[in-house]
């Protein structure tokens, strides 16, 4: 009974507090990892701690995002828009996939600044963020 009763408290307050604490454990963590990597060369440490970084830094955006349904900042919607993270996120993102239009084919030579374009079309909307 015990055992029950402390791991709801610790799912409990993984859910309240969990996001700013791995946001801010990844972000020292990273910062650890590039300060060894700046002393002492890129070695299997020193990447393994700014990989470690990098994945509790993302957990706080994911648990985050999954809370409000909205993510927390542009950086972390455009690191989950990139190819492989686009399935780990748990709401929408700006993956717009490669329909197989070669890029010299794209008219965007000829209207650089979008002028004629809807609003819509010049300015995308914000989705996911405040």
């Amino acid at each position: 009974m015990s055992v029950a009763a402390l791991i709801a408290i610790g799912a409990l307050l993984v859910w309240a507090f969990g996001s700013i604490t791995a946001r801010l454990v990844g972000a020292l963590i990273i910062f650890e990892g590039l300060l060894r990597i700046g002393f002492t060369g890129p070695g299997p440490l020193s990447v393994a701690i700014l990989a470690i970084g990098v994945a509790a830094w993302l957990l706080g955006h994911w648990i985050w995002a999954y809370k409000h349904k909205i993510w927390r900042t542009r950086l972390a919607l455009n690191v989950y828009s990139l190819p492989g993270l686009h399935r780990l996120a748990p709401i929408v993102t700006n993956r717009q996939p490669w329909l197989g239009t070669p890029r010299s084919n794209r008219d965007v030579s000829s209207n650089p600044g979008g002028a004629g374009l809807p609003i819509s079309r010049r300015f995308p909307a914000r989705r996911g963020l405040r």
